[in-house]
């Protein structure tokens, strides 16, 4: 009883975790077709167009587990007769299918073993949880990337407004100095009058400038803010992706 109550209010934590966090990127062991065979695998979806999600796929393909991913077919991208012992002692095919499912993304991984024989949570259970996490932190590490590239492009964007409100602020308070000082020698007796006319017509187009300097460092100021709300915003979405994914964790599976 104690451990159905310990494993309920565990459910109950990770639901909470996943309702708040956003979509839900759970890896689910799944009958899926793979070329002329109906395969176990664990499928996902995710928010994201396809082709950049599966340009991703190779690079840390190559990066976890030091297999070079090919296309094998429309969609799937596979390292064919490669040793993982991550997921099997066997010699085997790591297949990964990428289809759309209700308008999103999903992708489906499965390690065939010898024989073209998939691994399944009954035969192969650790095999089969480290094939779900590898599934898991591809995701992880997508999505992270995803949103640190937009922080990256809003850095890079805000330093360029920073530069350029920096620069209209300087000139805004030296026409803002240069103003009074104008007036000064339009009003004085030793200024000709052909001078004058010069000065009138410097300080028309000076307060001109400011009036259009203000409603752009205005402008900026707004961008700026705009810039850092994003930066903020996708920097939680990060921090709220590391909780969801720790909260997906799975005991069963063992170390890399």
């Amino acid at each position: 009883m104690k451990a159905r109550k310990v494993l309920l209010v565990g459910m109950m934590i990770f639901i909470n975790t996943l309702l708040v966090y956003g979509q839900d990127y759970r890896p689910v062991e799944k009958q899926v077709q793979l070329d002329k065979q109906i395969v176990n695998a664990w499928v996902v979806q995710i928010d994201e167009p396809m082709e950049p999600f599966k340009k991703s796929y190779s690079k840390y393909a190559k990066q976890q587990l030091n297999v070079k991913v090919k296309k094998s077919g429309k969609h799937i991208m596979a390292a064919k007769e490669v040793t993982i012992p991550r997921f099997s002692q066997q010699q085997g095919d790591l297949k990964a299918k990428f289809f759309t499912i209700g308008g999103e993304t999903t992708l489906a991984i499965v390690f065939l073993a010898d024989n073209d024989t998939p691994l399944n949570s009954v035969d192969n259970p650790i095999e089969m949880y480290n094939l779900r996490n590898y599934t898991k932190d591809f995701v992880k590490y997508y999505k992270t990337n995803h949103f640190q590239e937009l922080i990256a492009v809003d850095k890079r964007n805000k330093d360029k407004l920073v530069a350029a409100l920096k620069k209209d602020k300087k000139e805004y308070k030296n026409l803002s100095k240069r103003i009074p000082k104008v007036e000064a020698l339009i009003l004085s007796e030793k200024t000709k009058e052909t001078k004058k006319v010069t000065l009138k017509n410097e300080n028309i187009d000076n307060r001109s400038r400011i009036l259009a300097l203000d409603k752009t460092i205005k402008n900026l100021e707004n961008e700026i803010v705009s810039i850092n709300e994003n930066i903020e915003k996708n920097s939680l979405a990060i921090s709220n992706l590391e909780k969801q994914f720790a909260a997906m964790e799975n005991p069963l599976a063992t170390q890399k």
